[in-house]
């Protein structure tokens, strides 16, 4: 799997786990917005931060490894999906 394409899963994982039910916690609250005196293009610009960083900042560590290591950048995603324990070989 290439950088590109885990750019792309990351882009939907972090869609589903992290900016919609953010959008859609502010969006059922639109007073936070009111209180902050928060409108219009600054209001756009944080949806896309929402949408947008997230992704970036979990692909980051898969380019930095791939940058020295090129096999190694899909071993970095996975990294947090490693069971653990023994049965999976860890350690007691």
């Amino acid at each position: 799997m290439g950088l590109g394409q885990q750019l792309l899963v990351l882009v939907g994982l972090s869609g589903l786990a992290i900016s919609q039910p953010l959008l859609s916690l502010l969006g059922d609250n639109p007073t936070v917005f009111t209180f902050h005196n928060v409108g219009g293009g600054r209001l756009v610009l944080y949806a896309i931060a929402v949408a947008v960083l997230p992704p970036f900042v979990l692909w980051l560590p898969a380019v930095a490894v791939h940058a020295v290591a090129p096999a190694g950048s899909l071993a970095a995603l996975r990294l947090g999906r490693r069971p653990v324990g023994p049965r999976a070989g860890g350690v007691e």
